[in-house]
């Protein structure tokens, strides 16, 4: 469980909530523990094509170049930098802007002393679902 969490991005309790969730929508263990491996079971083996097929689907459609072509751009883009980040780089960084992305739009936000460990979340007012 831990490399296929790994394999994931993802932490193992993640991963074995997914799992669970997986057991329950399908109403079966889809993986059983046989010495220190887990194996598939028949409902498992039976759904690996599809699951297959799906992972690769969704890697073409990820891999697919994106074009992006910052001159045409008008979006809003927040940046959280300290103020000396502001006052020393933001002026070059502006006249950029204004050269190569002349429809994008900066907003500023200062970055806040941490409270819970994330100043990044905070200062966008980031307030992940649970």
């Amino acid at each position: 469980m831990s490399r296929a969490a790994e394999r994931l991005c993802l932490g193992q309790s993640a991963a074995s909530s997914a799992l669970g969730r997986l057991r329950e929508h399908f109403n079966d263990p889809l993986l059983v523990q046989v010495g220190r491996r887990l194996e598939p079971t028949a409902l498992g083996l039976e759904l690996l094509p599809k699951v297959r097929e799906a992972l690769a689907l969704t890697r073409d459609i990820v891999d697919s170049p994106v074009g992006f072509d910052p001159a045409t751009c008008t979006r809003q883009f927040t940046l959280v930098a300290s103020d000396y980040v502001v006052g020393v780089l933001l002026p070059a960084i502006s006249l950029e802007r204004a050269r190569v992305a002349p429809g994008v739009r900066l907003s500023l936000r200062d970055l806040p002393a941490p409270r819970d460990g994330d100043v990044v979340s905070e200062a966008l007012d980031y307030r992940p679902t649970k």
